[in-house]
This record gives C-alpha cells, sequence and structure tokens, in this order.
C-alpha cells in the first residue's frame, strides 16, 4: 500500500482526517500547509499545483462535479506527499489525470488519492453494508 511509504508525521494527519466519513480532503490539505482554491480552469483541465511565494497551492476546477474535485483535490494532495521534488513550476493535470509527469507517477498520484478518500476500514463496513 502506497500509503505506508509516507512519514510518520504526514501519515498521522491522513489518518486523524480518515475518522470521519466521507474525509474531509479540504481539511487534510489544509493542515498539511496547502492552500486549495477553485478556479475557473479549461474544460480538459481537472487541477493543477504549484508554488506560489513559497507556498503550495491546488487549484480544482470549480466547475467539475463535486465528487471530481474531491477526488482532484486528493489527487494533487498525493503529488505533494509523493512528488514534491518533481512539482518545479507546477503539475497541471487534465481531465483524465495525466500530466507531463511519467503515467508511473501519475498512477502513484491517483493510488495515493484513492487510499486517501477511501479508507480500506471504511470500504470494509460498506461492503459488509452492501453485502
Amino acid at each position: 500500500m502506497i500509503l505506508n511509504q509516507l512519514n510518520q508525521p504526514e501519515l498521522e494527519v491522513i489518518q486523524k482526517y480518515q475518522k470521519g466519513f466521507p474525509v474531509k480532503i479540504g481539511g487534510l490539505a489544509s493542515e498539511l500547509g496547502l492552500v486549495v482554491k477553485k478556479a475557473t480552469l479549461p474544460g480538459n483541465i481537472s487541477g493543477s499545483i504549484k508554488q506560489e511565494e513559497g507556498v503550495y497551492v491546488i487549484r480544482v476546477n470549480s466547475h467539475d462535479v463535486r465528487a471530481r474535485q474531491r477526488f482532484t483535490i486528493a489527487h494533487e494532495v498525493a503529488h505533494y506527499l509523493l512528488h514534491r521534488h518533481l512539482i518545479g513550476d507546477g503539475i497541471i493535470d487534465n481531465a483524465l489525470y495525466r500530466s507531463s509527469l511519467p503515467s508511473k507517477i501519475e498512477s502513484e498520484a491517483n493510488e495515493l488519492a484513492a487510499q486517501i478518500l477511501m479508507p480500506p476500514a471504511h470500504f470494509l463496513e460498506a461492503k459488509e453494508f452492501i453485502a
């Protein structure tokens, strides 16, 4: 599980927010020191992360549905946690969560985003409820 690759303080912040459901991804991002802003982005752009004046800023497409925005924020948080050293002038993810980064890096961000938003304990509870 890619979540286990994070350092302890970051993992503890994620686990704190995973106690509630749905996971409050905006609060989690804020506690990690990230700023989340809704923005009017082109239709093919879901979100971006870049450093501005020493602070990492996530922009999420305000025209996307709420569930999509939540995943985009989690995806950009994942880039911050896993690939901070690659952000440089910014990472812009299109509607398919692809950027100019190698697909392995985008896959890692997608995997971590899913693990953040859908903690295994909550998933197993939901599975039992459905069954």
